[in-house]
């Protein structure tokens, strides 16, 4: 009976150890994944700073939007009015535009008669002319994927930068509707905020092509 007692109690050692091991295995996963969030990285912080400074909702500001690819540039000089209102040149164009919550309206210097982009066959520009505001929301769940850039000299202003890779198609096709994606090898969101102050100061859209085909920006300047 007590060969019988033994052969049937050792077993139950390694069991035990093991069943203590799996206990602190699953202990050791419930505290990783019940951890606080860590806080914000840096990079975060500047996307989300520059995204606060367009939301002040009666706040006005001079801008500037360039876009240069192969062998052109195309230019908008204007201002953001309180209101959600973009009004302004582009000189390549000799027209006036006006942005109001998505509809582009364009007139010739010095006519009367506004007309929607559609109406004069000019859509792409509707595409060049998107609320920098409208831009940033669509990525702001993904601000925490930033990485800290370098810091640059904007106009004799020291700036500090952040950037973020673009994944998503629909907001490079919003962006971009021409380009072919499938040509794109890498495209990049990138901000500037002068420093200490870290008021915002430019919005950069990147596209790399891929086979040496060069590259595409999109730039806006605040001020």
């Amino acid at each position: 009976m007590r060969r019988v007692y033994r052969y049937r109690y050792q077993p139950a050692l390694p069991l035990l150890v093991m069943g203590g091991a799996a206990l602190l295995l699953t202990a050791a996963m419930l505290t990783f994944f019940y951890l606080e969030p860590g806080p914000p990285s840096l990079a975060q912080e500047l996307l989300e700073q520059a995204l606060a400074g367009l939301e002040e909702a009666d706040r006005e500001y001079d801008l500037i939007i360039e876009e240069k690819g192969s062998g052109y540039c195309l230019q908008f000089q204007g201002k953001w009015e309180g209101g959600s209102r973009l009004t302004g040149l582009l000189p390549e164009y000799e027209l006036e535009a006006y942005l109001k919550g998505e509809t582009l309206f364009l007139r010739k210097s010095g006519s009367e008669d506004w007309k929607t982009a559609e109406a004069l066959k000019l859509q792409g520009l509707e595409s060049f002319l998107v609320d920098p505001l409208r831009l940033l929301k669509k990525e702001e769940e993904r601000f925490s994927q930033a990485l800290l850039g370098e810091e640059v000299d904007i106009g004799g202003t020291l700036c500090q930068t952040a950037y973020l890779k673009l994944e998503e198609k629909e907001l490079l096709r919003m962006l971009f509707p021409e380009v072919s994606l499938e040509a794109v090898e890498e495209a990049t969101l990138g901000v500037a905020l002068a420093t200490p102050a870290m008021t915002f100061k430019q919005l950069r859209i990147q596209l790399l092509f891929s086979g040496g085909g060069g590259k595409l920006e999109r730039v806006y300047y605040f001020n």
